[in-house]
């Protein structure tokens, strides 16, 4: 994975020389994208308990300081306990409380025993299927814990819990403990909110980074060969200008589309071995032809031949052999955190947000058979997706609770970290992005920037002297033939579409 570079160099062609076409370039930083890259020696021992304690210790320091700000100092009526496991013997019953700790919520979910039910022949069984429908809520128990012990949290004073309260998040939470009942009855929470971000430094030309998700090769798709025609610039004269500012191809996941699978203990029959391989070949050759005339980051997503669990890691090099050449291209994992022209960005191919949005009570109206789980299946058939304004939500929720895969490992597989919890947002993007979603989103938010104070509502504010966030959520390609441009100048979002009407 390369550092440092610039993009892709100035180029020309046309009819006899006498038409340049000179692709603008951007300084491009890869570096800290290796927070996601796992260790050559993997340990998969460690019990996941180990990530929601570096969690909660990387996140605790922010949001004590957060609940001083938002509850008040502690007081003769307020005491801020520095454990879960200290609220009683400190004496603190009399008065409200303010506690930190992980959030879990005890629901129904998926058995992974139930794949071994019926017996399989396979030598490596396949990853659990991920639920499909939104877990149950109504009878949902909610638990609050730290390094010391746990709590039972009574939400009777809210309709519905709230978003703040899905499984893995860091809270604050103020109350009175029940001794009766032997729970902490919460009467209002406060996230850590987000992270200060680095100060955006002036860009005053127009530079667009495409970014698209699910091409899902290789279903015959002439919107994949506009696109890749399109970025390569063989475009019509009123839009060569915008596809020479265009800068960089972030794919961001499900390149290769759902191939169905072939029993391991059978022998290959003749030509199964060309049309499992066939995804990848596609891949290469539009890869490596995008790659020849602009940057091409390419992340990994649910059908993507790597690894399962999150953090996904690049593909392997040796199956795209001829992109894998051209400096240009670059395998990425996914998270991806990287900047451009001196603008960060930090996206995912959507499991986490899809992963979250089953956790939503309003999730649950939409659905008519909320009470079962529905296993995920090649075609997305009773597949719960939320809508471009949900998906804004959740990614907003996000940056306020400093972390992007809160269910990571509850409901969402990840590998065990026990030293750090690299899905912690140290600081703010100015650009997060989700891939392979429903519809297309965009959204500009503030936070505070390095350096400058937060507000009584916290890190996201209303005010003017801060930064902005452009959240983004990226539709599925294969759908929707649709890819979105960003434009690094002023962070605004556009949609092109690349779809042939076929009953023409």
């Amino acid at each position: 994975m390369h550092s440092k570079e610039q993009a892709a160099q100035p180029q020309s062609n046309g009819e006899n020389g006498n038409h340049a076409k000179v692709r603008k370039t951007i300084p491009i930083d890869l570096e800290p994208s290796k927070r996601f890259v796992l260790p050559s020696k993997k340990r998969y021992e460690p019990q996941y308990a180990h990530i929601y304690f570096c969690r909660l210790t990387a996140l605790r320091p922010a949001l004590e300081s957060t609940a001083r700000v938002i509850f008040g100092p502690p007081s003769d009526k307020l005491h801020h306990a520095k454990r879960i496991v200290n609220v009683s013997s400190e004496g603190a019953n009399e008065r409200e409380t303010v506690i930190i700790g992980v959030v879990f919520r005890q629901m129904t979910k998926p058995s992974i025993l139930a794949l071994y039910e019926q017996a399989s022949h396979d030598l490596i069984p396949a990853p659990p299927p991920r639920a499909t429908a939104p877990y149950p809520g109504a009878d949902d128990t909610v638990f609050l814990e730290d390094e010391n012990g746990r709590c039972t949290l009574d939400m009777s004073g809210f309709d519905q819990i709230p978003d703040a309260f899905v499984t893995g998040f860091v809270v604050a939470v103020k109350g009175k403990e029940d001794h009766l009942k032997g729970t902490f009855k919460v009467g209002s929470f406060t996230p850590v909110l987000a992270a200060p971000q680095p100060t955006l430094k002036p860009y005053e030309e127009d530079a667009y980074i495409c970014i698209v998700s699910s091409l899902c090769l290789p279903q015959p798709s002439f919107g994949v060969e506009l696109l890749g025609e399109f970025l390569k610039g063989n475009t019509l004269e009123e839009d060569e200008a915008f596809a020479m500012n265009t800068v960089a191809l972030v794919i961001t996941g499900n390149v290769i589309g759902h191939v169905s699978d072939t029993p391991t203990h059978q022998p290959l029959a003749v030509g199964e071995k060309e049309r499992i391989a066939s995804p990848m070949v596609d891949a290469d050759r539009f890869l490596s032809g995008v790659a020849s005339t602009l940057p091409v980051f390419y992340m990994p997503g649910e059908h993507d031949a790597t690894n399962y669990l999150l953090p996904q890691q690049a593909v392997n090099r040796c199956l795209l052999p001829s992109a894998s050449r051209n400096s240009n291209f670059h395998r990425v994992p996914n998270p991806l955190l990287c900047e451009m022209a001196g603008r960060s960005l930090l996206a995912t191919s959507g499991q986490n947000v899809e992963d979250f949005a089953l956790y939503a009570a309003e999730s649950a109206k939409d659905q008519q058979n909320d009470n079962q789980m529905l296993e995920r299946d090649p075609v997305n058939k009773g597949m719960y997706e939320a809508d471009g304004e949900r998906v804004l939500e959740i990614m907003g929720n996000m940056l306020k609770n400093r972390h992007i895969a809160p269910t990571c490992p509850d409901t969402l597989g990840s590998y065990p970290f026990y030293e750090r919890d690299p899905f912690v947002i140290e600081r703010t993007p100015h650009i997060f992005v989700v891939g392979n979603q429903k519809e297309f989103g965009a959204r500009r938010i503030r936070v505070s920037t390095e350096g400058s104070q937060s507000s009584d509502e916290g890190m996201i504010v209303e005010g003017e002297i801060c930064g902005t966030v452009c959240l983004v959520s990226a539709p599925r390609f294969d759908k929707s033939g649709q890819a979105v441009f960003v434009n690094l100048r002023n962070m605004e979002c556009c949609v092109r579409e690349f779809a042939v009407d076929m009953q023409m």
